[in-house]
Order: structure tokens, then C-alpha cells, then sequence
């Protein structure tokens, strides 16, 4: 046997192995320092995707949340009391016999609250959207910490008055338990209904969000080829309670997390936002 071949053929192959490993470990390295630049990159294809197949989220805001909290019924009571306040505070002066104006206020088992305003309404003229907008959004803001309202939608009546819509926002993350719907004639409120979900953070636990491409990636699996041709009108993230109990109760810890496209013709689609391997 000639070993001295047998030596170079093995230097040869340790030279080669030596390569292999090489090649492998600075990929990995720039896969990894990558990483970024390939999610921006395949976010850019599949909305050029969308577009080109008629679905439209030019100028739409994307939120920007990675980690979302784990959500419990919270501490806080809400007080019909303060809620009253504050709505007085705002200029909602309760009804009176004697002038036969003003506004009635329901607190009802299910922890909802009606406002009702009695009065003469037919001086009152309608008006454009915008002024009834300003005239609900002075009600967003709430007596509990960290919960407000935020826009969702409106609807325009027939009698000239505006519907609109409001959900329950704990830090910047919709929750659809809560709402808060206002009817505005002029900057009247003519009525309102608000319906509070008294949550806080569990900070001991928290939810990773997917990466944004693979959000759009589903989006655009679900879209049938009857609905190519929309405008997305908003995206937000979503969390909706869990509910186990016999009297549809609320309860501490979980929540479904998801990315909420809105179409501007009213379609929702719903997307599960959390990675289930982690769960």
C-alpha cells in the first residue's frame, strides 16, 4: 500500500470537509445578520402580490406590536357613579321634569350603560360627518387606567344623524368586548351605549406575535378570487376574552390575539396573530 497517496488523500478530504464546515457556519451568519432585510423584502412581494390581484393597503397603518400581555379581569370596579360624572363633566346634565330636557342614564345587569337624551331634537339640524365624529370622540376617554375607546366605524341614517362606533383599546390593543356606540344629530349626542371589559396586564405572562409576512401570507390565502378587488381600510391587532362560565362571564388569563383587516365595504377578516407552537 502506497501510504504516502493515502496521507495526501486524506489531507485532500480534511481540506474539503474543512471547506464544507466553513461555508455553512458564514451562510448561517448571513441568514442571521439578514434576518431583517429578508422580512421587509417579503412583506414588499406579497403586498406587490395583493396589489397586482386588486387588493389595495396603500397608506394603511400597520401596528407595530411584537409582544402583546396576557389579559385578566381586572381589580378595578367601575363605578356607575364616576362614569355618571363624567359624562356631567363632559355636559351631559341629567333630565329635569320641569324643563323636560336633558339626558337618562341606565346602568343594566350586564354592566352596560344607556344614555338617553329627552328633549326637543327637531331645532337641532343635521350635519356632516366630521362634526358629528368630534362630537362622539369627546367620550373615548374613560375614569379606568390604560382603557379607552378608538375609532372603528360609523354609519350615516337616514334621519340625517351619525352612528359611531368605538371599541375598548387597553394599550393600543382593541379588545371586542368593549364598545361604545354614539348616535349624533348636529354636535347633539342623542344617545349612547357603552358596554366596559375591566381588565389589566398579567405581567407574568406574555404572547410573541408572528412576523407581519406571515400575517399577510395567510390574508392573502384566505381571500376568495370574488374578493380581489378591495381596499383595506384599517389593520389592528385584536384580543377577545375567553369566556367559560355558566353566566357568560369574563375570566383571568386568556385571550384569542388577532391581526384585524377591515375592508372600506365593512368585511372583516380575522387572523390568528400568535405562534400555537409556543403556546
Amino acid at each position: 500500500m502506497n501510504w504516502a497517496r493515502v496521507k495526501t488523500i486524506f489531507i485532500v478530504l480534511l481540506v474539503v470537509c474543512n471547506a464544507i464546515v466553513f461555508y455553512v457556519y458564514t451562510e448561517g451568519e448571513n441568514v442571521y445578520t439578514e434576518s431583517k432585510y429578508s422580512e421587509e423584502q417579503l412583506i414588499s412581494q406579497i403586498i406587490s402580490k395583493l396589489d397586482k390581484e386588486g387588493v389595495k393597503l396603500e397608506g394603511v397603518q400597520v401596528p407595530q406590536i411584537k409582544v402583546v400581555p396576557s389579559l385578566k379581569v381586572s381589580d378595578q370596579e367601575l363605578s356607575f357613579k364616576d362614569e355618571k360624572q363624567r359624562f356631567a363633566d363632559l355636559g351631559l346634565y341629567s333630565y329635569s321634569e320641569a324643563s323636560q330636557d336633558g339626558y337618562l342614564f341606565t346602568y343594566n345587569l350586564d354592566s352596560s350603560l344607556d344614555i338617553a337624551y329627552y328633549g326637543d331634537l327637531a331645532k337641532i339640524k343635521p350635519s356632516n360627518y366630521d362634526t358629528a365624529f368630534q362630537t362622539a370622540n369627546k367620550f373615548t376617554k374613560t375614569t379606568l387606567k390604560d382603557i379607552n375607546f378608538e375609532y372603528y366605524n360609523y354609519e350615516a341614517l337616514e334621519n340625517g344623524n351619525f352612528k359611531i362606533y368605538f371599541e375598548e383599546s387597553f394599550k393600543g390593543i382593541r379588545i371586542l368586548d368593549g364598545y361604545m356606540i354614539a348616535e349624533i344629530r348636529g354636535d347633539k349626542l342623542v344617545s349612547l351605549k357603552q358596554k366596559i371589559v375591566e381588565i389589566e396586564e398579567d405581567e407574568a405572562k406574555k404572547q410573541k406575535l408572528i412576523d407581519y409576512s406571515e400575517v399577510l401570507y395567510k390574508f392573502y390565502s384566505m381571500i376568495s378570487e370574488q374578493e380581489k378587488n378591495i381596499q383595506i381600510d384599517s389593520i389592528n391587532i385584536v384580543e377577545e376574552l375567553i369566556k367559560k362560565d355558566q353566566k357568560d362571564n369574563l375570566i383571568s388569563g386568556e385571550a384569542f390575539v388577532y391581526y384585524r383587516f377591515l375592508s372600506t365595504d365593512g368585511k372583516v377578516y380575522m387572523i390568528d396573530a400568535t405562534d400555537n407552537k409556543d403556546k
